[in-house]
Parts: structure tokens; C-alpha cells; sequence
């Protein structure tokens, strides 16, 4: 939590969120700056989603504790519900 309180200052203070992730993520989408991609309730674990509910797009959360460690997210923004196409 206190590196993760470190990381999360620096983002703040300007530091680009991909970078961080790519150096700093255990992640398979570190590889990828730490995106995603488009991320449906129910596919994270509930702190997580609990986390990103309360977030405004443009913005990072605090530490989220899972199971595989600590998280940072950066919520770029929300997409209106929509049904595909059968």
C-alpha cells in the first residue's frame, strides 16, 4: 500500500499513468499501458468495481487491495449501456 500511496502521488503530480504501469504492473495489461479496454460490471473483482463506481472519468483511484495485490485505475470514461447486435 505505501509504494502503491507513491505511485499515486506522482500520478497526481503530472506522471504519465501508462509508463507506471508498464514499469510498475504485474499485470497482463501492463503491456499495454495498463488499459483495459472496455471493462463490463461483473468482470472485476468487487473492490474493484466498487472503486470505479465512485469514480468521475478523468481520474485515478485511491489503492484498491484484490486478492493478486494492489491496484491503481484510471477511469477514462463511461460508455451509456448498449445491446449488440445477435
Amino acid at each position: 500500500m505505501a509504494e502503491a500511496d507513491r505511485l499515486l502521488k506522482r500520478l497526481r503530480e503530472g506522471a504519465d499513468f501508462a509508463d507506471f504501469a508498464r514499469l510498475h504492473s504485474a499485470d497482463d495489461s501492463a503491456a499495454s499501458g495498463g488499459d483495459l479496454g472496455r471493462v463490463h460490471r461483473g468482470m472485476l473483482a468487487p473492490t474493484a468495481q466498487q472503486a470505479i463506481d465512485k469514480m468521475a472519468p478523468g481520474t485515478i483511484s485511491t489503492p484498491v487491495r484484490l486478492l493478486q495485490g494492489v491496484a491503481l485505475f484510471r477511469l477514462d470514461k463511461r460508455l451509456a449501456p448498449a445491446l449488440s447486435d445477435f
